[in-house]
C-alpha cells in the first residue's frame, strides 16, 4: 500500500514537471518570437557603433515614431513598411550616405566605403 502511494506521487511530480517545462517552453517558443530582435552580424554590429558614432545624434527617433518633423525614422528603413517615404534601397541609401543633402552632411570623405556597408548591414536589422 506505502509503494503505491510513493508511486502514485512520483507520477503526480513527473507529470507537473512535465507540463510546467512545456508551457515554459511554448511561452519561449511563441510569446516572445515577435518582440526579439534579429541576431546581428559582425558587420552589423560594427554598423551600430559606427551609427552611434555618426548618426544618432540627429537620427535618434523611437521605432514608432512617425512624427514628420526632423530627420527620418531609420528604423525599419529597409522593411516592407518603412516609415521613409518614398522608401529606399540600401544601394539608394548607400548613395545618399556618400552625397548628403541638406541639411544631412555628405560622409564621404569621413567614413569608408567599407564603413558605409557596415551602416547599410545594421539598417537592414533595424
Amino acid at each position: 500500500m506505502a509503494s503505491a502511494v510513493l508511486s502514485g506521487k512520483w507520477i503526480r511530480i513527473g507529470l507537473f514537471t512535465s507540463v510546467t517545462a512545456a508551457a515554459l517552453l511554448a511561452a519561449n517558443l511563441i510569446g516572445f518570437a515577435d518582440t526579439a530582435k534579429p541576431v546581428m552580424s559582425v558587420r552589423a554590429k560594427r554598423g551600430e557603433a559606427i551609427f552611434q558614432q555618426n548618426c544618432v545624434s540627429c537620427h535618434n527617433k523611437q521605432p514608432d515614431d512617425a512624427t514628420p518633423f526632423g530627420p527620418p525614422n531609420l528604423h525599419g528603413i529597409f522593411s516592407s513598411k518603412p516609415m521613409v517615404h518614398p522608401a529606399i534601397t540600401p544601394a539608394q541609401a548607400t548613395d545618399f550616405i556618400k552625397k548628403g543633402a541638406a541639411p544631412m552632411p555628405a560622409f564621404a570623405g569621413i567614413l569608408t566605403d567599407a564603413q558605409i556597408n557596415d551602416l547599410i548591414a545594421y539598417l537592414k536589422v533595424q
